[in-house]
């Protein structure tokens, strides 16, 4: 039994259409390995046309350097007049602000202290509620202390008694 007019038809044309999307697909990617291989070979010859460039840029400011520093020295002494030419007047404006500023400070003073009295009793307060901590803190940290200070009394007087006789020498020569 063969196959029928109509159905030879439709695989014709499916097998067309998988042809056509498979040669798109395939061109696509030719496209974007052309791409890419443009992209690598520009890459490259910047990063080369860098490495031949940078000896030539050294060698150009090598040279010039000489001029630049020239320049430099050339133009100390104006640079040194203009703020030798200067200083009074920035000296002078500094006298002048003086004043302003002292009397700024005088005319806040006030306010400053005003402040300062009322934070006070917020101060007074933290400090009050913080009191029993800090006591409590002091109270557990006591017997470490003094046992540490018993632990060490040994070698404190073992201390004193070894520099006894330099004592007793410095004070006869006296």
């Amino acid at each position: 039994m063969g196959i029928s007019k109509a159905k030879r038809a439709a695989a014709a044309k499916k097998a067309a259409a998988t042809r056509k999307r498979n040669a798109a697909a395939k061109a696509a990617a030719a496209l974007t390995a052309a791409a890419s291989r443009k992209r690598r070979a520009a890459a490259t010859r910047r990063k080369n046309a860098g490495k031949k460039a940078a000896p030539k840029r050294k060698a150009a400011k090598r040279k010039a350097a000489p001029k630049r520093k020239a320049a430099k020295r050339k133009a100390a002494p104006k640079r040194k007049a203009a703020k030798r030419k200067a200083a009074p007047k920035r000296k002078t404006a500094a006298k002048k602000a003086a004043p302003k500023r002292k009397a700024a400070k005088r005319k806040a003073a006030p306010k400053r202290k005003a402040a300062k009295r009322k934070a006070a009793p917020k101060r007074k307060a933290a400090k009050r509620k913080a009191a029993p901590k800090r006591k409590t803190a002091a109270k557990k940290a006591a017997p470490k202390r003094k046992a540490a200070k018993r632990k060490a009394a040994p070698k404190r007087k073992a201390a004193k008694r070894k520099a006894a006789p330099k004592r007793k020498a410095a004070k006869r020569k006296r």
